[in-house]
């Protein structure tokens, strides 16, 4: 029988980042019209605005990704800690 052992905290902060990126992709939309006035040129705003509309397939493709995985993040972690805390309460139990 193999042992494994899963690091907790480092399965939270995994999910913490998947989180910040998910965000920042849901973000990016605001971050190009915040910028509108800096470029300048409204025809190469629009082209920029153009540019990010055809790329918005890959976009969602990679958010669907990210929110199954930190759906999958938050099952594992809430098993872990389920688990974790059953085996304390039996080592607790036995004493």
């Amino acid at each position: 029988m193999s042992l494994t052992i899963v690091d907790l905290q480092r399965l939270q902060e995994l999910r913490r980042q998947c989180s910040v990126l998910n965000d920042a992709f849901a973000s990016r939309d605001h971050t190009i019209d915040s910028y509108a006035d800096d470029i300048g040129s409204p025809r190469l705003t629009n082209t920029i605005r153009n540019f990010e509309s055809h790329w918005n397939d890959g976009h969602s493709k990679i958010r669907n990704h990210l929110d199954a995985m930190l759906a999958r993040l938050d099952t594992a972690i809430a098993a872990y800690r389920d688990c974790e805390t059953a085996l304390i309460e039996q080592v607790r139990a036995s004493r």
